[in-house]
């Protein structure tokens, strides 16, 4: 059958080895250093030269007891981040939804950037993503069933490759495949547990522009891209003679990872936005509430306006 993308690894077996291993793969800036096993990124950094490979994983041998033979070095890539969780049930693919990885905790102070935790997550449309993930759930058990979550990252061409599949639980980060989409993930995964029916006519549940943002010791907040602007002026217009104008969509991202701003309102709905690593926002509970959600809706309340489109979240029915 066709053959799965994932980036080309070799296992360390020799730190006098690691040469050898560089020059198996392709010719590249940067190669990714990681241990085999382990969460958080453990022991991951990318590297440039044999020797900076060859340091990294002896620091980790001499101060963590940690040997060489934990130790992978594969093809980095340095494209987009993605997950694609899914249900699967006696085979058959139940409900998928993707989102973009933007920032992660700590992801500053280490050596990779990267960590196991997201801090900023935006759901996106790219069925490329589901297709992939389905194709390498399948290869494991074409009568699998269960909660799956499926990592991937674009290489240098765009082509996203398989970096780990996690089984048996949610992610971290569920909450915004529960609160947005036409159906909410933890209920379902429920509903076929207990086998109750699930009637589901799209398994790739799409809601796109939907931001997470986490930070520590506050609950997740998940917005629409729509609402980042709502009584913002855009600075760039108040040269002289400039019309004022509003922020497009399209200035999103920067915004949230680069850019510095402060909206205000309800108290419940303040939000502070500063650069990826700081970001931060507090809304109250993420949780549907008495402001508009029904009883098992998996869908955020939201101010109603006519240029937003809403429809009920459903646990699968």
């Amino acid at each position: 059958g066709k053959r799965l993308p994932v980036p080309l690894t070799y296992r360390v077996t020799d730190l006098a080895k690691i040469e050898q291993v560089f020059r198996r793969l392709p010719a590249a800036p940067l190669v990714w250093c990681r241990m085999r096993v382990g969460s958080d990124s453990m022991g991951a950094t990318p590297v440039r030269t044999v020797e900076q490979a060859r340091s990294w994983i002896s620091y980790w041998e001499d101060m963590r007891g940690i040997p060489p033979g934990s130790f992978t070095l594969s093809e980095y890539l340095p494209g987009r981040a993605f997950s694609c969780q899914c249900l699967w049930k006696n085979g058959a693919l139940i409900l998928a939804k993707t989102f973009e990885h933007l920032s992660y905790f700590g992801g500053g102070a280490r050596p990779s950037g990267v960590s196991s935790v997201t801090a900023l997550a935006k759901t996106v449309s790219e069925p490329r993503l589901v297709d992939v993930s389905a194709r390498a759930i399948r290869a494991l058990d074409p009568r699998v069933s269960g909660i799956f979550d499926v990592d991937l990252k674009d290489d240098a061409r765009g082509v996203a490759r398989i970096t780990e599949i996690n089984v048996g639980r949610p992610l971290s980060g569920t909450v915004l495949f529960d609160l947005t989409g036409k159906h909410n993930m933890a209920l379902t995964y429920v509903r076929l547990a207990l086998s109750e029916p699930v009637k589901i006519a799209l398994a790739y549940d799409v809601d796109n522009d939907y931001y997470m943002v986490r930070d520590l010791d506050t609950l997740p907040d998940i917005f629409h891209a729509d609402e980042l602007f709502e009584g913002i002026e855009d600075a760039r217009s108040r040269r002289a003679g400039s019309a004022r104008t509003t922020p497009s969509r399209e200035d999103t991202t920067w915004v949230l990872r680069r850019g510095r701003i402060r909206r205000t309102g309800r108290a419940s709905r303040s939000l502070v936005l500063s650069t990826g690593r700081n970001l931060r926002a507090t809304r109250g509970s993420c949780a549907p509430s008495s402001e508009g959600a029904q009883e098992g809706s998996g869908r955020l309340p939201r101010r109603s306006s006519s240029r937003r489109r809403r429809s009920k979240a459903t646990p699968g029915g």
